[in-house]
């Protein structure tokens, strides 16, 4: 129950030529209150943590902005959310080794369950923002979210 299939994301050349990449997002299924029911094993790799580990825990967990934004309104993804994700905004996310990274974020309702669960695609924005976490900063959302480097 707690593994997805791996999502593919092909990221094709400049200027329509043919060579392409092909990275692994990572796949987390919530429920209506936010906590992580699934997980592709591409959250292993991302993250850093296995599966079996961030079962029930909160979002916020990996994703330290979700804390403060309701994943949810009216049965639907928070619009406001929907928003910051349609817009490419790189959000701070939280690795085991202590690490902070940015990350884009894809959120969709899983059709035919009616209020939630939520699908959220996470796909690292950049591995040259990694970034340390300075000694004394602890993963509290907001201290995360001001430990990374912008």
């Amino acid at each position: 129950m707690a593994r997805l299939s791996p999502a593919r994301h092909v990221e094709h050349g400049s200027h329509g030529s043919d060579t392409s990449h092909i990275s692994q997002d990572a796949i987390l299924t919530l429920d209506e209150d936010g906590f992580i029911r699934e997980g592709s094993p591409e959250v292993e790799s991302l993250f850093g943590y296995r599966i079996s580990e961030v079962i029930g825990r909160h979002v916020s967990f990996l994703l330290p902005e979700l804390a403060r934004i309701p994943l949810l309104r009216a049965g639907a993804v928070n619009p406001r959310l929907a928003f910051l994700c349609h817009c490419g905004k790189r959000f701070a996310a939280a690795r085991r080794e202590g690490y902070a990274f940015f990350a884009e974020l894809f959120v969709n309702t899983v059709e035919g369950r009616g209020q939630g669960p939520l699908r959220v695609m996470v796909r690292e924005a950049g591995r040259a923002h990694r970034t340390q976490l300075a000694p004394g900063v602890d993963e509290r959302p907001g201290d995360l979210a001001r430990a990374i480097d912008v």
